[in-house]
């Protein structure tokens, strides 16, 4: 049996079809970024959400690999478990951030971190109502590297698979053509990673610590800085300062003798 090299694109042109979609993404992200990206909140200027930007990260990685693969390829690949896996934790981390802001939200005791004006995307995600977080500095790490190295692996994979691909040449019967064909839709399976479980692992374990912690934010008490009593007021317990001043009670008018005539 002979095989044939394909005649394939330089690997630059292969890139473009990940690179166009991917970067086409983050732009209309960045357009509409006050409706994607941002808090349901009652500042002017929202802040930007650390779980609503984990879920765009990898939705538009993954969403330029199934892109590139299609037009690479003319195939829609099947991803791996581990792929449905990871945006599930993103979609899940999510709807627990959501189901948290409007619990919040709903309890008038509560002043929410969220309804303060953005100070800028970085710091918006990486910190709650105490400032900068250590759980959400972790997740934002891990998962910028591991998106990282998704992307490259990617691509690294899509050269390998122009380069090496075969095709049968002079067998037509059918038997030898569903084989090859099962091997090439392996291959275009196999383009876009399957992430380790310990890495998903990893994944899922800041997301859920940051759904965790999240559910204990805006929930600390303020602290009284005027001396404040909830039953006597302002000022109150003991003294005579100024503070603890008390509303003078009427003296009612001495009783007049009958008696005692005046001349």
């Amino acid at each position: 049996m002979n095989y044939l090299l394909l005649d394939v694109k330089p690997f630059e042109t292969h890139q473009v079809w990940f690179w166009i979609p991917f970067i086409f993404l983050l732009l209309l992200t960045f357009l509409l970024r006050n409706s994607i990206l941002k808090d349901a909140s009652a500042a002017k200027n929202r802040p930007y959400s650390y779980a609503r930007t984990q879920l765009v990260w990898w939705t538009i990685i993954v969403l330029s690999c199934f892109i590139a693969v299609y037009f690479n390829t003319g195939y829609i690949p099947t991803f791996y478990d581990s792929t449905l896996i990871l945006l599930g934790i993103s979609a899940g981390t999510l709807a627990t951030a959501k189901l948290t802001d409007n619990s919040d939200a709903a309890n008038p005791n509560i002043t929410r971190s969220q309804d303060d004006e953005s100070k800028g995307f970085m710091s918006d995600i990486l910190s709650d109502e105490n400032g900068i977080s250590i759980h959400r500095f972790q997740a934002v790490v891990f998962n910028v590297i591991i998106g990282f190295w998704f992307v490259q692996q990617f691509l690294c994979n899509l050269k390998g698979f122009h380069q090496c691909n075969v095709v049968c040449s002079d067998c037509h019967f059918p038997a030898c053509l569903d084989c090859v064909l099962d091997v090439t839709k392996k291959g275009i399976d196999s383009l876009i990673p399957d992430i380790s479980n310990n890495n998903l692992i990893l994944i899922g374990l800041s997301a859920g610590t940051y759904a965790a912690l999240k559910t204990t934010e805006n929930k600390t008490t303020p602290t009284n800085t005027n001396n404040t009593d909830p039953v006597t007021g302002p000022g109150s317990g003991g003294g005579t300062g100024a503070g603890n001043s008390v509303a003078a009670i009427p003296t009612p008018p001495a009783a007049t003798d009958p008696t005692v005539q005046t001349t």
